[in-house]
């Protein structure tokens, strides 16, 4: 079942008809998509905003992508270089995730 190890109650998971479209063509069904609460930092300098996951069955590297609805909601800056980002707070100050 979809959302088995995160105990997704099924009922909330709305169903996708749109395949996934991969950077060379090549596409996967989506299972469906969720709003989920994601928190990005540690309190105090934390933010949370509620972001619409796409569902796919699907091995991969990644755990979650961010898309840019998402980078935009959090406006979020990524440093690449650095596999970390800065985020907006409420207060105007800036919060940071740094990647390994």
């Amino acid at each position: 079942m979809l959302g088995k190890k995160m105990e997704i109650d099924p009922t909330h998971i709305r169903p996708i008809k749109t395949p996934l479209v991969g950077f060379i063509g090549d596409t996967i069904k989506a299972e469906g998509s969720i709003m989920l609460p994601l928190t990005l930092g540690e309190s105090p300098r934390s933010r949370t905003k509620m972001i619409n996951f796409t569902l796919v069955k699907k091995s991969s590297a990644y755990n979650m992508i961010l898309g840019r609805p998402s980078l935009y909601t959090f406006i979020i800056l990524p440093f690449v270089y650095h596999s970390g980002v800065k985020f907006a707070l409420q207060d105007g100050t800036a919060g940071q995730v740094w990647g390994d």
